[in-house]
């Protein structure tokens, strides 16, 4: 048996902003034909979109598994490609001006900046909850772009926020859903709909779920819950995703409400059809996988706002090399970014294993020395490199870059308490941990 704190939720959310002012964090983005990157600072974010690739003249129909594997492969990388040029271009970025940019091709060969506003497709639906402006909230953890954690007048909130046209549908689902819920007991407190300020709807913030993941006991109560939801005209197809979670008092929450769908009177016997399939067979087999795999069945992991924290982060400054003249990069990463997304190490880096601490590093192959800091003076060690002021600097949550004056130095950093640990490598001591000069 395994145990049941393994999956209960129910820590406080933290309440300061792991990304230091001035510094730009990549909140997230997508892979595919058309890469986008979702950055931040000083509370503005904005989506710079690269050029477009087509992979389908490489996909072989006739070896259809391993030429999809190597398409999302190659799409990784090529996500990891135009990171690091986008990282070469944060000056030009006029964060808080519009919410788009596009990273376009000049006549030299390289690339530049253009940024404008990009109109949205509006929501269906009317508002009919309090209205909570996006200044209003304190973001503090992204389990994904769309998928927060922060603050609202005091009180711990989950937000959805709809950065693309895809979350836009999900969103428009989701504010007929919590209309539906009212009165069933079914879902976390919906708090208000959150509007940009020029009055675009792009997302809704709801009380911060707590609880656990559901287990074989409670069989009878997700049964019995999903009968009463079909019975009212609703399919919820979140379940075999295990999108439920039992509150601290023992009732059960929807976690994916855009995956409810309710049936008009004179189409409920295709909601009996269709609950064949998105209820009955699905509970079926998530249950099967409970008792066969443990408390995350076959990957049936809870959204991942309830799992990211910056305590896992790391924050590690490349030192200066000729083609980036004013410094490398701020990795704000779970330290395997390089394998995570199978590409080779951007020139000039190179991994190595401190056997002082048992992890993974990026330098270069010069000797390198690490800043260090007390826990009382960390904080002004982080200021003073994000306040450099000439060029911005860049902290990504998956895979990240930035600019510093700093030299040849490398700092690591945890978040929550804030630290920065001191660890000065010789020449002996790098060769030891397996760099050469090669």
């Amino acid at each position: 048996m395994y145990d049941e704190q393994d999956t209960a939720f129910t820590d406080s959310i933290q309440d300061v902003c792991p990304i230091p002012r001035n510094v730009v964090g990549l909140l997230g983005g997508n892979h595919g034909s058309r890469p986008r990157y979702l950055l931040w600072k000083n509370g503005q974010e904005i989506t710079v979109e690269v050029p477009y690739h087509n992979y389908d003249s490489e996909y072989d129909p006739d070896n259809s598994e391993y030429s999809e594997w190597k398409l999302f492969v190659k799409s990784k990388r090529t996500f990891a490609h135009y990171l690091e040029i986008i990282q070469s271009h944060l000056d030009e970025i006029n964060f808080g001006s519009t919410n788009w940019a596009y990273l376009l091709h000049d006549n030299t060969g390289g690339f530049y900046i253009r940024q404008r506003d990009k109109v949205f497709p509006t929501v269906s639906c009317p508002l009919w909850a309090p209205i909570i402006f996006e200044e209003e909230i304190q973001f503090t953890v992204w389990g994904q772009p769309w998928d927060r954690r922060g603050l609202w007048n005091g009180r711990e909130v989950d937000v959805f926020y709809a950065w693309n046209e895809i979350n836009i549908v999900q969103l428009d689902r989701a504010m007929y859903a919590y209309r539906v819920l009212v009165g069933m007991d079914l879902s976390f407190e919906l708090y208000g709909h959150l509007l940009r300020k020029d009055g675009t709807v792009i997302g809704l913030v709801t009380e911060a779920g707590k609880g656990r993941l559901i287990n074989l006991s409670d069989r009878t109560l997700i049964y019995h819950t999903i009968a009463n939801l079909q019975a009212r005209g609703c399919l919820y197809r979140g379940c075999g995703t295990n999108q439920f979670m039992i509150s601290p008092d023992g009732k059960v929450r929807l976690l994916e409400p855009f995956s409810l769908i309710p049936y008009s009177p004179k189409k409920l016997h295709k909601l009996e059809k269709d609950a064949d399939l998105w209820h009955w067979k699905e509970l079926a087999d998530l249950f099967d996988e409970l008792k066969t795999y443990g408390p995350f069945g076959n990957y049936r992991f809870p959204p991942d706002r309830f799992t990211a924290t910056s305590k896992q982060l790391q924050l590690i400054i490349p030192p200066v090399g000729p083609e980036r003249p004013l410094g490398g990069i701020f990795l704000f990463t779970s330290s395997n970014f390089f394998h995570t997304y199978r590409i080779p190490y951007w020139e000039g880096f190179q991994l190595i294993h401190s056997r002082h601490h048992g992890r993974f590093s990026f330098n270069q192959k010069a000797s390198i020395t690490e800043t260090c800091c007390t826990d009382s003076d960390t904080a002004s060690d982080l200021s003073s490199i994000s306040d450099t002021g000439d060029r911005p600097l860049l902290m990504i949550t998956e895979g990240s870059q930035s600019r510093t004056r700093r030299g040849p130095i490398r700092s690591r950093a945890v978040f929550h308490p804030y630290r920065i640990t001191r660890v000065t490598l010789s020449p002996t001591e790098l060769s030891e941990s397996g760099t050469s000069d090669a």
